[in-house]
């Protein structure tokens, strides 16, 4: 059952990553497309909330599941690692990074 519990939290961290992301994307989002409208001779913002927001679900789909995918993975990397390896964080980072990269990012 002890394994079961750390399935069950590891899936629970992975919800709050991505719950993170959505927030991130809900704050961000209307700047980042204001300064790329600005950038394109438009005004910063267009007239209504879903016009700021088209598009902010498609972000979510594909930076969302990527985030998730990175932090499982490197959290696994990080356990199969021997714990005395001074570079096992960066190994753990740079492994999950390849492969979320390689998988989600790859759409």
């Amino acid at each position: 059952m002890g394994d079961r519990d750390g399935s069950f939290a590891d899936m629970q961290r992975s919800a709050v990553v991505g719950i993170g992301m959505a927030v991130d994307i809900a704050i961000n989002y209307p700047l980042w497309i204001a300064a790329k409208r600005i950038g394109a001779g438009l005004p910063a913002f267009p007239g209504t909330v879903a016009e700021v927001y088209r598009g902010g679900g498609s972000l979510w789909l594909s930076l969302g599941p990527t985030t998730i995918m990175e932090d499982v993975a490197k959290r696994s990397a990080e356990f199969a690692l021997p714990q005395d390896q001074p570079q096992r964080e960066l190994v753990a980072s740079a492994f999950a990074g390849a492969l979320a990269g390689g998988t989600f990012c790859a759409q």
